[in-house]
């Protein structure tokens, strides 16, 4: 069983600027991947757990619920998180209001039954990259605590 890490944004003009993606991806592809070779079952052989992350305007980091997040057929396990970014009056690594696609942090609300939550302090991190490892980490530790599913397996890191 192994991992990929890919992120996308509903931000405009955000992805890759001052931060690397590929890097980060790799960093977090590599401490996720060191506990899925701790999980050893032959009906696991060769998936893949895709986490998606989709820098967005939100008011909290969301994570799904994937209850149907298993294409059995690609052997693919996909969760997907929204990473809020924030506004540049919030904190100088910020954005500009324009370049949020969906201007209004409460536009997933009417679906959050299908989210779990975790809080964010903007004022905790002075750079982007700082604020993305940190909240990658903090989600893949979430997924693995609280566990999920994946091809009828409950993965759960004890």
């Amino acid at each position: 069983m192994k991992s990929r890490v890919l992120f996308s944004s509903y931000v405009i003009d955000f992805l890759d600027i001052d931060f690397n993606s590929n890097l980060i991806e790799e960093i977090i592809k590599d401490e996720t991947d060191e506990v899925l070779q701790n999980v050893k079952d032959e009906n696991l052989e060769d998936w893949e757990v895709v986490f998606l992350f989709r820098f967005n305007n939100t008011e909290r980091i969301l994570i799904s619920k994937n209850r149907f997040g298993s294409v059995a057929s690609q052997k693919q396990k996909e969760i997907i998180i929204h990473i809020p970014i924030p506004m540049k009056d919030v904190v100088s690594w910020g954005v500009n209001n324009e370049q949020h696609v969906y201007k209004d942090a409460t536009h997933l609300n009417h679906l959050m039954n299908n989210f779990n939550t975790l809080e964010v302090d903007f004022n905790d991190f002075n750079n982007r990259t700082d604020y993305i490892i940190d909240s990658a980490r903090r989600v893949v530790k979430f997924c693995f605590e609280n566990g999920f599913t994946v091809n009828g397996v409950k993965i759960l890191k004890k």
